[in-house]
């Protein structure tokens, strides 16, 4: 996160523009579960915003010699002051779509959840009770004898499912996915942090269980 040197402004009118601002509708499914479509967001966000002097930006950067997109969302208000986050994910090419359409959807998605952070909106689907289930019927004695291929690796620091993260354990390699698409997650910095490294042949963010 970046931001000016003082904040002082923007933080006022930033907490009364969040008090007001509403999630938006979960009217689209894809990838197992519903979620709120970027224009449904920015239709909510965008009045609010430039009630109180706020406008947003949001700018695309492509790490070609690391397969890389980021998004920037810029908070930038009247005063000139301005609070910046960014969102990064490896790139794939989407079963089905070719380059160009598989980098429109990672754009969407990224700009969707970027603004969704920024202001922190729940713009999709909540699957903690989804995952409760699962995790009872893996660790239920009955289903001992059932071979696992993928089991849910549980942590509280930090909140991995809030930020969209899922952890997997593929023998004995703990693997970081997006819970969208199941490509691997955007936030580098805090995998690395954890402990993770990116596995080119994989593509994905992994590290030792």
């Amino acid at each position: 996160m970046r931001m000016s040197e003082t904040i002082s402004k923007i933080s006022v009118d930033l907490v009364k523009a969040t008090s007001e601002i509403k999630n938006a509708v979960k009217t689209t499914s894809g990838y197992g579960y519903k979620y709120a479509p970027l224009d449904e967001v920015l239709n909510i966000v965008r009045p609010i915003c430039a009630k109180y002097n706020i406008s947003i930006i949001q700018s695309q950067h492509f790490d070609k010699e690391n397969g890389y997109i980021e998004i920037e969302t810029l908070l930038l208000h009247s005063s000139g002051e301005y609070i910046s986050t960014s969102t990064i994910s490896p790139f794939e090419n989407l079963k089905g779509m070719n380059t160009y359409q598989s980098m429109g959807s990672a754009i969407t998605y990224l700009r969707r959840y970027g603004l969704s952070s920024a202001l922190a909106l729940a713009s999709e689907e909540d699957n903690d009770t989804n995952t409760e289930k699962e995790v009872s019927k893996k660790t239920n004695p009955q289903n001992q004898s059932k071979p696992q291929q993928q089991v849910q690796i549980q942590t509280n620091q930090p909140n991995l499912k809030a930020l969209g993260i899922e952890i997997v354990n593929q023998n004995g390699l703990l693997v970081a996915k997006d819970i969208q698409n199941q490509a691997t997650y955007k936030n580098k910095e805090m995998l690395k942090q954890m402990g993770f490294k990116f596995d080119g042949k994989m593509k994905s963010w992994v590290k030792q269980a």
